[in-house]
Parts: C-alpha cells; sequence; structure tokens
C-alpha cells in the first residue's frame, strides 16, 4: 500500500469515527488498542493488519471495503445482502461460486439445474396467476 492509499485509508477511519461520535480513545478502548495506533492509522502512518481492520470496520458499522477505498458505500455488505445482490449471475456462475448443499451434501451440477428449473416455472406460474387476477 502506498502513501497515498495509507492516508485516504486513515481518512475514512477518522471520518467513520467522528460520524459514530467517538473519540480515538473510545475506539482504541473498544478494540483494544492504545489510542496511539489509531492514531497512526488515521494519520497514514501505519497500517492496521487484516484482522485489525476487519475490527475497525465492525466497530465503525461500516465494511472493510469502504475503509480500504474500494467502494464508496459505507453501509457494511452482509453475506446475504452480497447474494441477493448477485442472484442475477447465470446457473453456471451460481453454481460454480457458492458451495450449494442440502443436508449436509454437496449438490451436482444437474441437480442444481433441476432446481433452477423448478424455481423458474414456479415464477412463470405465479406470473400468470397475477395476470389472470388483474383482468
Amino acid at each position: 500500500m502506498n502513501q497515498e492509499e495509507k492516508k485516504y485509508m486513515g481518512q475514512r477511519i477518522k471520518e467513520m469515527r467522528k460520524i459514530r461520535g467517538m473519540l480515538q480513545e473510545d475506539l482504541a478502548n473498544k478494540l483494544n488498542l492504545d489510542r496511539a495506533s489509531i492514531s497512526n492509522y488515521e494519520r497514514g502512518r501505519s497500517v492496521p493488519p487484516g484482522n485489525i481492520l476487519s475490527r475497525i470496520a465492525d466497530a465503525l458499522g461500516t465494511s472493510s471495503d469502504y475503509l480500504l477505498g474500494k467502494t464508496e458505500n459505507s453501509d457494511p455488505v452482509s453475506p446475504e445482502a452480497e447474494f441477493v445482490q448477485n442472484l442475477e449471475l447465470s446457473s453456471d456462475e451460481l453454481y460454480e461460486k457458492y458451495n450449494f448443499t442440502v443436508d449436509g451434501q454437496p449438490i451436482t451440477k444437474e441437480q442444481f439445474e433441476r432446481v433452477l428449473a423448478y424455481l423458474r416455472a414456479e415464477q412463470g406460474l405465479e406470473r400468470k396467476r397475477r395476470n389472470k387476477s388483474n383482468e
């Protein structure tokens, strides 16, 4: 990480800390760190290790990606929200990206395709029902 990226990350940590109404000391206490570490992160003098960065993001109610400047959205993204955002992937992409299991056993690609076909058929029936009720 270059110096500019360190400073940018530090600015974001400081910004979120202030939005949350916290002092450096408050954040340090919450993370069991010393205030000097928080100060060094905010000034871009040092970079928190990954596990500390994750804890900082959690304490500030944001995501590591936001603190790192990878996104402009300061709202944390839950795994469920990420899954929903990716539902528009093709069936091949979905199958490759996620590990689908039933009763603890992985499902085959063919089983996965059948489940998707069933869901698509159900959606089609539901659309037909809605259209008939709107007539």
